[in-house]
């Protein structure tokens, strides 16, 4: 029987990593959806110079290049111009391999912002753009030093659980005090958690390995039958850093996002020790939202407590921790970050963004 899906819920699993097995015995596999980072020159006619290359670039090789001005409302404004470069030989409607941001709306911004969604590339076609652009008569040398100065505005790790469902446990994430659920037992539905550094998106999406990303993107609803497909969830952490507190030749020592998330038994809300008006909550509305709305008890199990929030509060975090599972073992899926930024291919190599280095390298890749 064939079941119809948003082309956006429709994803496979090709250039992930596998991480292992969760505590439930669900396969978890790890990789980058995107990565945004912004660099500098720190010397004006190198940045003009930059600037004036990215004005002269041309398609070429196997590459096309569109040059446009940046909308009112894209990349908050920052940019006023954007290169885009696609790999010659996709549809229009293949994902953009490289999206280039420059001539600044302030002079306290970097020079270029560059962005890139790694899961629809392999680590050789990342390298293969940047090599291609780091050839004399088109960005050359300077964006070898524009890498060495670039630090992440951006980086989304998504950690991809096969089986796992969106409501098989209650999720929140640490150190945050709202989030949202999204068509709430819908079609569509999904997690919302955030903060100003990190923001978890969970939602339900499809591993069609079968199927190519053209295929994909090619209808906006997808008609697939049950054998095409497997089910995942994935939990999908968005890192900003704020400026020059990632350097992008530093990826690898980037915090532990996964350690951030919490994930509580359902059972909770049956727990005659938890407050009713946060068990309601949670009926509706995710964790760090419950907490900081829910109207306390002054009586609970026919014993009289304290109304005030913090104690409240209190009762409230003693129940959680009973019913925490620890779903994930956050160290051990950490440890696996370098192999997951692997797939950056030069990005994750800043050996090779020195000339010496580069060109010894250069001539054992025979490019």
């Amino acid at each position: 029987m064939n079941e119809q899906f948003n082309r956006e819920r429709v994803d496979d699993l090709t250039n992930t990593v596998l991480l292992g097995f969760n505590s439930a015995g669900n396969p978890e596999y790890g990789h980058i959806d995107k990565l945004a980072c912004v660099t500098d020159l720190f010397d004006q006619q190198q940045n003009e110079e930059l600037v004036n290359r990215l004005f002269a670039l041309q398609s070429g090789d196997n590459y096309k290049v569109r040059r446009r001005p940046a909308g009112k409302d894209e990349c908050k404004g920052l940019y006023r111009s954007v290169v885009e470069i696609r790999l010659a030989d996709k549809p229009a409607h293949h994902p953009l391999l490289l999206a280039i941001h420059y001539v600044p709306t302030s002079k306290k911004r970097g020079v270029m912002r560059m962005e890139l969604s790694p899961q629809h590339y392999t680590a050789d076609q990342i390298t293969d753009i940047f090599i291609w652009l780091g050839r004399k008569g088109r960005l050359g040398k300077h964006l070898y030093r524009g890498l060495r100065n670039a630090w992440v505005t951006t980086i989304h790790y998504a950690l991809d659980v096969v089986g796992m469902k969106l409501h098989d446990y209650l999720i929140s994430l640490s150190k945050v005090h709202d989030g949202e659920f999204h068509d709430l037992h819908g079609e569509q539905e999904g997690l919302r958690l955030g903060s100003t550094t990190l923001v978890a998106s969970v939602y339900a999406k499809l591993n069609v390995p079968g199927l190519s990303v053209d295929e994909r993107y090619a209808m906006a609803q997808l008609m697939l039958e049950k054998y095409q497909f497997e089910r995942f969830l994935r939990l999908e952490l968005r890192f900003s850093p704020g400026k020059q507190k990632l350097m992008l030749g530093k990826l690898s020592q980037m915090e532990n996002l996964v350690s951030r998330l919490a994930f509580y038994d359902r059972e909770i809300m049956k727990d005659s020790k938890l407050e009713p008006d946060f068990a309601k909550c949670l009926m509706k509305m995710p964790v760090p939202h419950a907490r900081a709305t829910f109207s306390p008890a002054n009586v609970l199990n026919g014993k009289v407590v304290s109304p005030t929030r913090k104690a409240a509060l209190k009762r409230v975090t003693n129940v959680m921790k009973k019913h925490r599972v620890m779903l994930f073992d956050a160290e051990v899926i950490w440890q696996k970050l370098p192999l997951v930024i692997q797939k950056l291919g030069i990005l994750d190599q800043p050996q090779y963004w020195s000339y010496r280095n580069r060109i010894k390298w250069l001539k054992k890749r025979d490019k």
